[in-house]
C-alpha cells in the first residue's frame, strides 16, 4: 500500500510512504521514503508512473532520488537499485518476479522558463533544453547499466515515451507512447497513461504493443493474460495474443477492467464483477458504501476506495451479503504480499 503525506503548493500530492498491511487495518511493515518532486510539465497535471510493485514477496519503491529499496513482512528496508534523478526528471521502473531483476527509464523533460506561464497559450513555458529518455538494466544490489539512450530537441515535438508499469513471466511491461500530464478526463488506472507493450529486458526496446488503438490494455495477469476494454465490450486474451473469452455489451460505461487472479473475471466500471461465464455481479449491497475497485486480494475479495472518500480503503467479498468494510486508513493498493 502506498500512503501520501505530502503535498506541494501546487496541489500535486504524491507518494511518502509504503505499507504491508492486514485485513485487520493494521500495518505489519512500514516505511517512509523521499517523495518524488513533481517536475514542471506544462498547462497540465503531472502524472506519474507507479511507484512501487510487489515481487518476491516484498515490496519494491523507488523514491525522489531514483533509490530503489524492498520492503519485507520481516520489517527490513534495503536498497536493491538506484536509477538518479534529479529537478525535471521522473523515472519508472520495473521488476522481475523473482525480485532478482530491475529494468527503469529516466526521462528528463526540458527545464522551466523563468516566468513560466504553460497556460498563458503563448508558448509551452519551457527554457531551453531537450528532452531525453535513458534506459537502464540492473541486477538486484547491483550497479545500474545504461542500455538505451535517446534525446530529442523541443522543436521536434514530443517522441514518444516509454514507462514500465510490471514484469510478468513473459517480461516486463510498459505504456507506450505515454503521457506525462493531464488536464482533465475519464477515469484511467494510476499509473497506466498509455497503450500497454511488451518490453526487451535485455535493450529496453519495445517488442510490440498489446492489444490495440480500439482495445486499451488495462491490466496483465502474471501468466501474461491480458484484458482491455474494447468497442463492444470487454476482451480477455491469452499471453499468445488468441482470445480467451469476452463479454459483450455495446455502449456499456466499462472502464478499467482489472482481471481476477484466476482469470475468469474482470472487475469494471468500479462496481461490476463480469464474469466469463456471462455472470454479472454488482458489489456492494443496499445499506453499504460504494467502493471503486483497485484491485483484487483473491478470487472472492476485491480491494477499492471507499465512496466520495478519496483514497479511504475498503474490501468485499462477493459471497453474499457483499458488505463493503472500511479498513480505516488511506492509501493505494499496489499488491499481495504473500506471507
Amino acid at each position: 500500500m502506498l500512503e501520501s503525506h505530502t503535498k506541494f503548493a501546487s496541489g500535486v500530492q504524491v507518494p511518502d510512504t509504503v505499507a504491508i498491511a492486514g485485513l485487520d487495518g493494521y500495518a505489519r511493515a512500514k516505511t517512509t521514503f523521499t517523495p518524488l518532486v513533481p517536475p514542471y510539465v506544462g498547462c497540465l497535471g503531472p502524472l506519474f508512473p507507479p511507484q512501487a510493485h510487489v515481487a518476491a514477496s516484498r515490496v519494491f519503491f523507488i523514491d525522489g532520488k531514483g533509490v530503489v529499496r524492498r520492503l519485507g513482512l520481516d520489517r527490513t528496508v534495503q536498497q536493491v537499485a538506484t536509477f538518479p534523478i534529479g529537478g525535471q526528471q521522473e523515472a519508472s521502473f520495473a521488476v522481475s518476479p523473482d525480485g532478482r531483476h530491475l529494468l527503469g527509464t529516466v526521462l528528463t523533460i526540458p527545464p522551466k522558463s523563468l516566468n513560466a506561464n504553460g497556460c498563458a497559450g503563448t508558448d509551452s513555458g519551457f527554457a531551453p533544453g531537450d528532452w531525453s529518455e535513458d534506459v537502464y538494466a540492473a541486477d538486484a544490489g547491483g550497479p545500474a547499466r545504461l542500455v538505451s539512450h535517446r534525446s530529442w530537441p523541443q522543436a521536434q515535438g514530443g517522441l514518444p515515451i516509454l514507462s514500465l508499469v510490471g514484469w510478468d513471466s513473459r517480461g516486463p511491461v510498459g505504456t507506450y507512447p505515454t503521457s506525462i500530464g493531464t488536464q482533465g478526463g475519464g477515469p484511467i488506472r494510476d499509473g497506466w497513461y498509455g497503450n500497454a507493450a511488451r518490453i526487451d529486458p535485455t535493450s529496453g526496446q519495445v517488442q510490440h504493443q498489446l492489444g490495440s488503438d480500439t482495445c486499451f490494455v488495462t491490466d496483465v495477469a502474471p501468466d501474461g493474460t491480458y484484458v482491455c476494454l474494447g468497442t463492444n465490450g470487454i476482451d480477455v486474451y491469452n499471453p499468445d495474443g488468441s482470445t480467451a473469452w469476452n463479454y459483450s455489451k455495446p455502449n456499456a460505461d466499462y472502464y478499467i477492467p482489472l482481471l481476477s487472479p484466476d482469470r475468469t473475471r474482470v472487475a469494471a466500471t468500479g462496481t461490476a464483477v463480469l464474469g466469463k461465464d456471462g455472470s454479472v455481479i454488482t458489489v456492494g449491497g443496499s445499506g453499504s458504501p460504494g467502493i471503486f475497485v483497485t484491485g483484487w486480494l483473491n478470487n472472492q475479495t476485491l480491494i477499492g476506495w471507499l465512496g466520495q472518500t478519496p483514497f479511504e480503503m475498503g474490501v468485499v467479498n462477493l459471497a453474499p451479503p457483499q458488505k463493503v468494510i472500511d479498513l480505516g486508513f488511506h492509501g493505494t493498493f499496489i499488491g499481495v504480499v504473500q506471507g
